[in-house]
């Protein structure tokens, strides 16, 4: 659970400053920035497993 929220804020924060400076490439940005933060969180979760667990 908390691994997702980290990522969403990921996805989030790059998503936000997009449509402001490109409303009408809003929704085309928002779904091609979610495939470069995916490969981002899958290593820094298993970074934070070793520690959690």
């Amino acid at each position: 659970m908390v691994v997702m929220l980290v990522a969403a804020c990921a996805g989030q924060q790059p998503a936000a400053p997009a449509p402001p400076t490109q409303p009408p490439t809003a929704p085309p940005a928002q779904p091609t920035e979610p495939p470069p933060p995916t490969p981002t969180p899958q290593p820094v979760t298993i970074q934070v497993y070793y520690p959690v667990a």
